[in-house]
């Protein structure tokens, strides 16, 4: 079987992203008109998690929170600028 390259089937770019934003540690959720979109991890203990979710810029290291302050939620998607969070506790 003949073997393709994958750069020659797929665009990508490498991205160097910093290792905390804001000061804060954070996990990448999506990808949303050029921007990426990150949790910050703000406050965790035993019985909570709170985190605001946000758009970085990687090609400015601007950062813009969309969803300050969510407790005990998880990121699932997005459609529209509409977000999908899912209460785990």
């Amino acid at each position: 079987v003949d073997a393709v390259s994958a750069d020659e089937l797929y665009n990508y770019e490498i991205i160097e992203l910093p290792s905390t934003i804001n000061g804060m540690a954070y996990f990448l959720c999506d990808y949303i008109n050029g921007k990426i979109m990150v949790c910050l991890n703000k406050e965790e203990s035993a019985d909570h998690y709170v985190c605001d979710y946000g758009l970085y810029d990687y090609k400015t290291g601007d950062y813009t929170t969309i969803v300050p302050d969510v407790k005990n939620y998880s990121f699932l998607g997005s459609y529209e600028n509409k977000y999908f969070f899912n209460n785990f506790l």
